[in-house]
């Protein structure tokens, strides 16, 4: 079953459908880390939804919460039972049509009349950010489709309850819905077609289960990515000109006799040195490190602020049974 999320990782990386489609033929298994920061993500996210699922009650709303510890069909009757029956507000209700499925937050009743009656719903999403992220529309998008397979009709707007207390933010269906079956459709095309693609880092990285799986290929690579301060853009120049590892780039002869476009020649230095010194270190096995120099006010080390003036504070003195005063340096 594909779901919204599959779109969205798919947005931001095209190699997660190949990877999904490697793990789908148990070709590859995701692996597993422990990530306490995602792990206390996941965990702020889920009491903000349970902080406006109290909201929704406290105004006297009748709520249907449907069960998530079932199978998914037995998810999928309750979910359009509530929808027929005319709930205020359908929590964790599920979809499925063909291969897509979804678990919206929350389906909230509208008047506007659809095939269940003179009433139909739209979804809304809580989302902890301060901000709507396209990935959030992505996802809300397909929930409006698969919500008109049920009510036949498509819902008007869908909804996302940011963090920090602010008001739901209002989003007309029609206007993002083009560009969502485009990316749906690509994403299809990537999984029917098996196209070869490469695990180009990005922003998404950072809350992506396959980085492990990654990371160790791009190491196994000695991919550019792996040079500290280096840009996207950068390492595509490089690989025009043939330079396509961290060894090729610390052992590039400067100057060159032509320069490479969109990199400075302060910009190569800068990047050609941070690869040699990580080769170097690579191959004694230790953190090597050189000072810039002259040193600039301001920047690196020169930023740190200075030591602060020496100052007394109390100490606990168990054999004298007393506060003393101590100074420090």
């Amino acid at each position: 079953m594909f779901s919204a999320t599959d779109i969205s990782t798919f947005l931001a990386s095209e190699h997660t459908a190949t990877l999904k489609r490697a793990e789908s033929r148990n070709e590859i298994r995701k692996p597993f880390f422990a990530d306490p920061a995602i792990d206390l993500l996941r965990e702020l996210g889920l009491e903000h939804e349970r902080r406006y699922l109290r909201t929704l009650a406290a105004n006297k709303l009748s709520i249907a919460k449907i069960t998530s510890d079932g199978p998914w069909s037995a998810a999928i009757q309750q979910t359009i039972a509530a929808l027929r029956k005319g709930t205020d507000v359908v929590y964790q209700g599920a979809f499925l049509d063909g291969e897509w499925g979804g678990r919206p937050d929350f389906l909230t009743r509208v008047d506007r009349p659809s095939e269940l009656g003179d009433w139909s719903y739209e979804p809304v999403e809580t989302k902890l950010a301060r901000s709507t992220k396209a990935g959030a529309l992505v996802q809300l998008c397909l929930y409006s489709e698969l919500l008109s397979r049920i009510q036949g009709t498509e819902p008007q707007r869908m909804h996302i309850v940011l963090g920090g207390g602010a008001a739901p933010e209002k989003f007309t269906v029609q206007r993002y819905t083009a560009y969502v079956r485009k990316i749906r459709s690509e994403f299809e095309d990537a999984w029917r077609l098996e196209s070869e693609t490469y695990p180009e880092p990005n922003e998404h990285c950072d809350v992506c289960s396959w980085l492990p799986m990654c990371d160790k290929r791009w190491r196994d690579d000695d991919h550019l990515s792996l040079v500290a301060g280096v840009s996207r853009n950068q390492r595509k120049a490089l690989v025009e000109r043939g330079i396509e590892t961290v060894a090729q780039l610390g052992s590039l002869a400067l100057p060159l006799k032509s320069k490479i476009e969109r990199i400075g020649d302060a910009e190569l230095l800068r990047i050609r040195e941070q690869a040699r010194l990580q080769v170097q270190g690579r191959q004694e096995g230790r953190l090597i490190y050189e000072l810039l120099e002259p040193v600039e006010p301001g920047k690196g080390l020169s930023a740190l602020p200075l030591p602060s003036p020496p100052t007394s504070f109390w100490t606990w003195s168990p054999t004298r049974t007393c506060w003393s005063t101590a100074r420090s340096t």
